[in-house]
């Protein structure tokens, strides 16, 4: 059975800056088995511990641990940031935030990794769509718009799932972006409740 030194290891992970990697990708990338990459990462997990189990079949190198929004990005897939970690990102929430916050089609769910709260709101399928493709350090990251991250956020309040938090800063939106994310929902009420006690839309 072919093995593999953790230098070799280590320094074709930093080439390749593979923030995250699988089983899987060990397999492709220095041609062992699925046993001995298995094998492999539950040593150094476990032993060494110069790796990090990030989930199941997920990992970093604890060297190289990812940023938490590149982090969310790839334990539940798909998902983008959004609500609280997105307006606090984009300064529109004054207050900083310890869980990360996204949106996901997948059922909601709470993922802890390395002491920290990752959180996955569900949206329908068809309001799953504002985010984008950000460049923040040497990472590419999903992020919602600042609108999107304003109306995802609003209709969490809507649906009393979330509270409100009155020291959001809505001035400076594009409220014809705004009003194109909340049509997408296909909720009368939801439209009514931004209209009436924000004056959105």
């Amino acid at each position: 059975m072919k093995k593999m030194k953790w230098l070799n290891f280590e320094e074709e992970i930093l080439k390749k800056n593979l923030k995250i990697f699988s089983p899987r990708d060990l397999v492709y990338l220095f041609d062992i088995s699925k046993r001995s990459a298995s094998g492999f990462l539950s040593y150094h997990t476990n032993k060494t511990k110069g790796i990090l189990k990030i989930k199941k079949n997920l990992y970093c190198l604890k060297k190289n641990i990812p940023s938490d929004f590149f982090i969310a990005n790839k334990i539940y897939e798909p998902s983008y940031i959004s609500l609280e970690t997105a307006l606090s990102y984009y300064s529109l929430l004054p207050e900083v935030v310890y869980s990360i916050t996204s949106v996901t089609t997948k059922k909601t769910n709470l993922i802890i990794f390395n002491q920290k709260q990752f959180s996955f709101q569900k949206i329908k399928k068809q309001a799953f769509t504002g985010y984008q493709l950000t460049k923040i350090g040497d990472e590419k990251v999903l992020i919602a718009e600042p609108e999107k991250a304003v109306v995802d956020y609003l209709y969490f309040v809507f649906l009393k799932i979330k509270k409100v938090n009155e020291r959001v800063d809505l001035s400076g939106l594009n409220k014809k972006r705004l009003f194109y994310f909340v049509k997408l929902f296909e909720n009368n009420l939801f439209l009514k409740f931004l209209k009436e006690d924000f004056n959105l839309c």
